[in-house]
């Protein structure tokens, strides 16, 4: 997620590469960073095989499916979808 915020911030808001390194230290500071492991990547294959979401978006789902997230806020995946029975991809800009 660090990658996609990195992302969107340069190409999307034109932040400098210097304020997007601040923007990361200090998410480091004040949150838990999840780092994917050998178990979340073949996981996250088998929510892609299963839901037909891409390898990148179910890297996504598995890491919030690990630490027991209710609720996926995102735009961009499909909206009321369920994962598992744990886990509800909620789009915040739908009603």
């Amino acid at each position: 997620m660090l990658t996609e915020l990195s992302n969107v911030l340069y190409k999307k808001f034109k932040v400098s590469w210097q304020s997007i390194r601040d923007v990361l230290d200090e998410l480091q500071k004040s949150f838990y960073i999840y780092t994917n492991n050998n178990l979340t990547i073949k996981e996250a294959t088998k929510i892609a095989e299963i839901h037909h979401y891409s390898c990148y978006d179910s890297l996504i789902i598995t890491s919030a499916l690990t630490y027991n997230c209710q609720y996926l806020f995102t735009e961009d995946l499909y909206y009321s979808h369920n994962i598992q029975n744990k886990l509800e991809i909620v789009n915040p800009f739908k009603q």
